[in-house]
C-alpha cells in the first residue's frame, strides 16, 4: 500500500500522497503487532493443552484475551517489528523530504 501511494506521488507530483504513509505505516504495525500477540496467546494455550492427559483436555480453542499490555510488550514492540516499521518510517520521511 505504502508503494502504491509512493507510485501515487511520484505520478502526480504530489507529495501529499506519500505523507499519507505516516498514518498507513503505524496503522499496519498495530495490526501487525495485534496478531503477533494473539499467536503468542495460541501458543500459550497449546503448551498448557500438550501436557495434559487425554482425559482432561476440553478442546476449547478460545485463548486468553490480548490485553493492551501484551499489545505493547508481546506484539507491537518487539524485536521483529520495531526495525521494520521504524526503517519504513524513515525510509518514508526520506523520501518525502527528497520530493518536497
Amino acid at each position: 500500500m505504502v508503494a502504491a501511494l509512493f507510485a501515487l506521488a511520484a505520478k502526480d507530483s504530489e507529495v501529499k500522497f506519500a505523507a499519507i504513509a505516516y498514518f498507513i505505516i503505524p496503522v499496519f504495525w498495530i495490526l501487525d503487532g495485534f496478531f503477533l500477540a494473539t499467536e503468542k496467546a495460541f501458543r500459550k494455550m497449546y503448551n498448557q493443552v500438550r501436557i495434559k492427559d487425554e482425559n482432561e483436555i476440553d478442546f476449547n480453542m478460545t485463548p486468553e484475551k490480548v490485553t493492551i499490555y501484551d499489545l505493547f510488550r508481546q506484539g507491537i514492540f518487539t524485536k521483529t517489528l520495531i526495525p521494520f516499521y521504524v526503517i519504513c518510517l524513515i525510509a518514508t520521511k526520506l523520501i518525502v523530504y527528497i520530493w518536497g
